[in-house]
């Protein structure tokens, strides 16, 4: 078979193993230590319980403007998504000073804030915001480590297989 071929079937391979194992391609560039993995899933499972207070708090504050400037974007651009972020940008300078300043008028109604209290609040939001953005991908990673470390425990020459050809298919196409 030529070359074409030989990387066609390793690259059909590959997306076929990737798909039934479930698997991030990412996780496989790093070596599998089991020391080094269970570590990192226990600092990130410390991580995790510690930090999930201020994702809530930041979840509760912009969960409502970040969903709807992606739902009004859409309908903002009507499928030029080259647009999308522009729309993105304009929908979420009006949505998220709207819902803070909303935010903090109940919050003054029920506890009477000060004005340094008020730009306290105020502030918190949108750090909280980012916080919890990231908080969430850090979820999303952490779940990831662990299916691949009950893989390499339940499947290991499956993910060693893997590995192996998309060694070859770099090899190929790098020569």
């Amino acid at each position: 078979p030529s070359q074409t071929d030989k990387i066609k079937e390793l690259y059909d391979n590959i997306i076929f193993e990737l798909k039934h194992l479930n698997i991030e391609p990412k996780l496989l560039e790093n070596r599998y230590k089991a020391k080094n993995i269970y570590l990192q899933l226990l600092f990130s499972g410390l991580y995790l319980f510690i930090a999930t207070p201020i994702f809530v708090y930041g979840l509760i504050h912009n969960y409502i403007p970040f969903k709807l400037t992606d739902q009004l974007s859409l309908k903002a651009i009507k499928g030029e998504l080259e647009y999308y972020s522009s729309a993105a940008i304009m929908i979420g300078l009006i949505l998220y000073p709207v819902n803070y300043f909303t935010f903090t008028e109940i919050a003054d109604s029920i506890f009477h804030l000060t004005w340094l209290q008020k730009l306290l609040y105020w502030i918190s939001m949108p750090f909280s915001g980012l916080f919890a953005y990231h908080f969430s991908k850090n979820i999303h990673h952490t779940l990831l480590k662990r299916h691949y470390m009950h893989l390499m425990q339940n499947e290991t020459k499956r993910v060693l297989y893997l590995k192996q050809m998309i060694e070859e298919l770099k090899t190929i196409v790098l020569s």
